[in-house]
């Protein structure tokens, strides 16, 4: 009824602030204890160049100190940038977020990440976009740091009426049924669960000792499917 239709509306409304919430809570934390401290930093070495206290050769390595923490504070604002939505899937969309991500990650790590599927992202949302972007990040990440994983895929594959996105790593995987709070803060996808529910989403994730882990997410579509991309 109407009363439910609303009631659900709101609820699906109060999981999108907190996630947003979140998120700039996280930016504000990056802000304060990165970039704002590599700033002063760099300004306070400025002051002492600029103080005319400094012979030659320590004004150089002032110089070259200075210039190693501005170096490291764009990098940080880069990375951040990156982490809210990459400026490539506004131009070149979701598969090309995706290849550069797996790129990015793999020339990082020397482990093998690759992406393909057969799915057209642009019939969905930018929302739903940034969505998947992010879960697919968060289960490479956590791959990667806790999974011990040697090779991860990401399928971007669409259906009839839906696209999936599935995220799939060789790693040490793990017994689902006993941390029933799998989309908690220990796998470090606290917020991904509500959000995609939020966008009329599904989120599951399947895991084994041994066996590895499976993250997935779909989103409904009402278009045919395209043709096999190897990206």
């Amino acid at each position: 009824n109407r009363g439910l239709r609303l009631a659900q509306h709101d609820e699906i409304d109060r999981v999108v602030v907190r996630a947003n919430e979140a998120d700039r809570h996280q930016i504000s934390a990056d802000l304060h204890d990165n970039v704002a401290q590599g700033l002063y930093f760099a300004m306070t070495g400025v002051k002492r160049l600029a103080s005319g206290e400094l012979s030659a050769a320590e004004r150089a390595d002032q110089a070259a100190a200075i210039t190693q923490q501005l170096q490291a504070t764009l990098a940080e604002v880069k990375n951040m940038a990156l982490t809210v939505r990459p400026s490539v899937m506004d131009d070149f969309g979701l598969f090309a977020a995706l290849r550069a991500l797996a790129t990015r990650l793999q020339a990082t790590t020397g482990i093998q990440i690759s992406v393909s599927g057969n799915a057209a992202p642009e019939q969905l949302s930018s929302a739903v976009q940034s969505a998947m972007y992010r879960v697919a990040q968060e289960a490479i990440n956590n791959a990667l740091k806790h999974a011990n994983a040697q090779e991860i895929m990401i399928l971007l594959v669409e259906h009839h009426h839906y696209i999936t996105l599935q995220i799939i790593d060789d790693g040490a995987g793990f017994d689902v049924s006993q941390h029933t709070q799998f989309n908690g803060h220990s796998l470090g996808l606290s917020d991904m669960h509500d959000r995609i529910k939020a966008l009329n989403g599904v989120f599951t994730l399947n895991s084994q000792p041994g066996a590895g882990t499976t993250v997935q997410v779909k989103f409904p579509v009402c278009t045919s499917k395209g043709s096999l991309q190897n990206v």
